[in-house]
C-alpha cells in the first residue's frame, strides 16, 4: 500500500543479510526489507459501482483487498455492477482509486 519497507533485526549477521541495507537507528542496527510489489491483481467483486467501488462477499474480502493495494494494475471481475451513488460508504471495502479495469461477470 506504497510504504517503502520495514525495519528488523531478524536475518542480521546471517546469509538474509547479504546485499541488503542495514540502517542503524538509536545505536541499534536494523535490516530494510523492501516491500513485495506485484504488476497485476485480479480480484473478485460480489457488487462493484460503475466508479470501481468494491464490496466483497464471505472469504473474497480475504485478500483482494490486499492485493488491491499492492499492485500497480487492477482488475475487479464484477459479480454485480450497479450505478455511482447505489453502495453504501460504509460496506465500500476497496475505493476506486484503486481499481484500473472493471469486468462484468457472470453471477453463480
Amino acid at each position: 500500500a506504497g510504504l517503502g519497507g520495514f525495519l528488523t533485526p531478524t536475518g542480521l549477521g546471517t546469509l538474509v543479510q547479504e546485499g541488503k541495507k542495514v540502517i542503524t537507528v538509536d545505536g541499534v542496527d536494523y535490516l530494510l526489507e523492501k516491500p513485495l510489489k506485484a504488476d497485476f491483481a485480479l480480484i473478485l467483486g460480489h457488487v462493484v459501482d460503475e466508479k470501481g467501488n468494491t464490496v466483497y462477499n464471505k472469504t473474497t474480502r480475504n485478500f483482494n483487498p490486499l492485493m488491491a493495494t499492492a499492485c500497480e494494475t487492477v482488475v475487479v471481475e464484477a459479480r454485480s455492477v450497479v450505478p455511482i451513488g447505489q453502495l453504501d460508504p460504509d460496506h465500500v471495502v476497496t475505493p476506486h482509486i484503486f481499481v484500473d479495469y472493471i469486468i462484468k461477470g457472470e453471477k453463480l
